[in-house]
Order: C-alpha cells, then structure tokens, then sequence
C-alpha cells in the first residue's frame, strides 16, 4: 500500500484489525463510526453490482467487487488494493476540476490470505 501517496491525497490510515481504514483527514471521527463490525449501516434497498448501505446521514458503503468475467469468478475479492487508491485519485482529481461528484471518504480494507476485499465510505 502506498501510504505516501494516501498521505498526499489527504487521507489518513489506522488498523482497526481485521480491518485498515483508510479515511480522509478532515472526519477524524470516522474509525469510530465504522468500527470493526462486519457489517457496515443499514440496507439503502438500492442494488446495483452490490448493495448499498447507509451508515449515517450523508454516508453510504458499498463493497467493491469485479464486474464482467471476473466478477463472476472473483466477485469481491482483489489480489491488490491498487485500483481503490486510483479511486481516491480519480475522486480528488474530478472534484479539483469543479466535477459533481461523490466525495469517497474512507475505505476498508480486509485481508484474507492472498485476497482483499474493499468496501468505499
């Protein structure tokens, strides 16, 4: 994990085991909302890929998940963590350029021998 690259972007890490958030900088009451619970908020009833949980007012989690062939073979289990710190960069990058859009908070991280699973705040 690139905790420089994290760091620059605003973000901060803590080990929650099993868990790593990683959370912006700005909501220092984050790893106490999210906790270490397996389950994250409550069913939004919206599902897309996965499904959609509220954790508080103005905050939602979805896990992370493949989609196409390897959604079918891997679904929510990655071998890195590469691609959600290219979200962030990607979310600070649209927002930086006045583009609407949602503002990703934290993420989760759990690791499970080889594989992750990420959930996004």
């Amino acid at each position: 994990m690139d905790t420089a690259l994290i760091r620059n972007l605003g973000y901060e890490l803590r080990e929650m085991p099993p868990y790593t958030l990683v959370y912006r900088r700005t909501l220092p009451e984050l790893p106490a909302i999210v906790g270490t619970s397996p389950v994250l908020g409550v069913s939004a009833g919206i599902r897309g890929r996965t499904s959609i949980r509220i954790l508080e007012p103005g905050l939602v989690v979805r896990r992370l998940t493949h989609g196409g062939a390897f959604g079918r073979i891997l679904g929510p289990r990655f071998l890195a963590i590469d691609r959600s710190v290219r979200e962030l960069e990607i979310s600070e990058h649209l927002i930086a350029q006045g583009i609407p859009t949602p503002e990703l908070v934290g993420l989760r991280i759990a690791r499970n021998r080889v594989f992750y699973s990420v959930e996004v705040i």
